[in-house]
């Protein structure tokens, strides 16, 4: 999650759980949880399908050629195409659990505060959206079932007119200010996130107290792994379980080379 307006004392956070996206039940539950959770958001989220990725010319990354993808920086003052192996993975997260299992990326960004005065900031962050205009004049939408691609759902942001991918077992770590003008939205893998809360649930417990005794016992167990990795001819992504869990998202984050 971006920390671009962060007010660590006034705000509201949540999960959204997009769970199997085949379900043909899958866009009213996923529009279910963000109608609860976001109401309150200056933002209108609505929640369909895209066509059938398998009746679309598509590119070597799975995903159709009429897709453009675009992306705006925090200082940036115009939008711009979508570059790097961030796009790859937008629709589908397959190859990023392969090689990354514990993982802390987002394949989606929408980070935007509303004004009082009507508009938007003129800082803001966007990775992998669409516009959702140009995805309707092309008939890319869809909420039939039977004719909507079954690996990802489209988040479509009404007021700003914008629409990004919900990728199947994906989730929606969100944040807002109390009065929701001020909206952060990171889609990540939650297949990972589950693991590193089922390793560290008081990471994701609000009420609970860290102690320091905890930090320096994790910090020495991600040491033996980064040790483990270092001294012996082992591939990061083949560490036992049970030593690998213990490893911070961020230490794993980076593409295995192996030396020949």
């Amino acid at each position: 999650m971006n920390d671009a307006y962060d007010d660590p004392d006034d705000h509201d956070e949540g999960f959204i759980w997009v769970g199997d996206t085949s379900r043909p039940d899958a866009i009213e539950q996923v529009q279910r949880s963000f109608d609860e959770q976001l109401h309150h958001a200056s933002e209108e989220f609505r929640i369909t399908g895209f066509k059938d990725f398998a009746t679309l010319a598509c590119n070597r990354y799975g995903w159709p050629c009429a897709f453009v993808l675009l992306c705006r920086d925090w200082q940036g003052s115009y939008m711009r195409r979508q570059q790097g192996t961030i796009r790859e993975i937008a629709f589908n997260m397959a190859a990023l659990r392969a090689l990354t299992p514990i993982n802390s990326v987002s394949t989606g960004d929408f980070v935007v505060r509303f004004l009082d005065e009507g508009g938007l900031d003129e800082h803001r962050i966007l990775t992998n959206v669409q516009r959702t205009s140009m995805l309707h004049r092309h008939g890319l939408l869809t909420c039939e079932h039977d004719k909507r691609e079954h690996d990802a759902l489209a988040l479509n942001c009404v007021r700003t007119g914008l629409t990004l991918a919900l990728p199947n077992e994906s989730v929606v770590v969100w944040k807002t200010d109390d009065d929701g003008s001020t909206i952060d939205i990171g889609i990540h893998d939650a297949v990972s996130l589950r693991m590193q809360m089922n390793a560290y649930p008081q990471l994701f417990d609000k009420d609970s107290i860290l102690s320091d005794d905890d930090v320096e016992r994790d910090i020495a167990d991600c040491l033996n792994v980064l040790n483990l990795i270092r001294d012996t001819p082992l591939n990061p992504l083949e560490v036992p379980q049970e030593q690998l869990i213990f490893a911070p998202p961020q230490a794993l984050n980076k593409q295995y080379h192996p030396i020949h």
